[in-house]
């Protein structure tokens, strides 16, 4: 019978109809092994972290810093006076996601939370046309989600995670300081990404929406967490979807 460790350091003698099994998963571990670091490494990549991160916070080291700080006007987590119904956007890549959420409180007047969402596929024409395309390609996914919940009658407060470069000015105003992830739609850079938002959701006339906030994914990530878990303080994200 088959008996691997999870380490496969500690492996009993099988038939050789295994042989193969074993092979595969001793190839897989040899491909992982490039990626577990040692402490000194782990060592060395928070203190380049920490140096990006100190220059990043200064003014004459800013422009060419790899991390920026931007500020996020995200000044407080959840204080327990946030319930009632909301509307959620995510545009991070190629799918776009628009949330309900229901903030309660439950008998232990705890948070309870409750959420139905909807991804949509941007199409490559409105990712790489207009900002104009892709806002109201964007309003139009909106638009669909409230006729599916039969909420477009209600004028709900917005969240927007808007997951690329921005130079926030406020908590409900960003500049976009160059799209990533393959987007690459004319007259948004340099441009309040808000703003576009708010043009086509106008534009379109079938509903309204009072959008009160955009963050990043970072942010966005570390404000849902602290609903689970008070001591939470920092939101990360390693790569795209994790």
């Amino acid at each position: 019978m088959l008996c691997v460790s999870s380490h496969l350091d500690q492996m009993v003698k099988m038939p050789c109809s295994y042989s193969s099994v074993v092979d595969k998963i001793l190839m897989v571990d040899q491909i992982l092994s490039e990626f577990r670091l040692k402490k000194e490494e782990l060592k060395e990549v928070m203190k380049r972290m920490q140096r990006e991160m100190d220059r990043g916070l200064r003014l004459e080291t800013h422009e060419e810093a790899s991390v920026k700080m931007l500020p996020t006007y995200v000044c407080s987590t959840p204080e327990g006076s946030e319930v009632g119904d909301f509307l959620a956007l995510d545009l991070g890549g190629t799918n776009f996601r628009v949330m309900l959420v229901k903030v309660g409180e439950d008998e232990e007047r705890s948070w309870k939370v409750e959420t139905k969402n909807q991804m949509y596929s941007i199409p490559e024409d409105a990712m790489t046309g207009t900002a104009e395309m892709l806002f109201d390609y964007i309003a139009e996914c909106m638009s669909d989600f409230l006729d599916k919940h039969h909420i477009k009658h209600k004028k709900l407060p917005l969240g927007f995670t808007f997951s690329f470069p921005v130079r926030h000015e406020d908590i409900d105003k960003g500049i976009l300081l160059n799209w990533t992830k393959g987007f690459k739609a004319s007259g948004a850079e340099g441009n309040n990404v808000v703003g576009l938002l708010r043009d086509a959701i106008k534009r379109r006339g079938d509903f309204e929406m009072d959008v009160v906030a955009m963050v990043n994914d970072t942010v966005a990530t570390m404000i849902s967490c602290y609903y689970e878990d008070r001591s939470c303080e920092v939101g990360m994200i390693v790569g795209h979807w994790l």
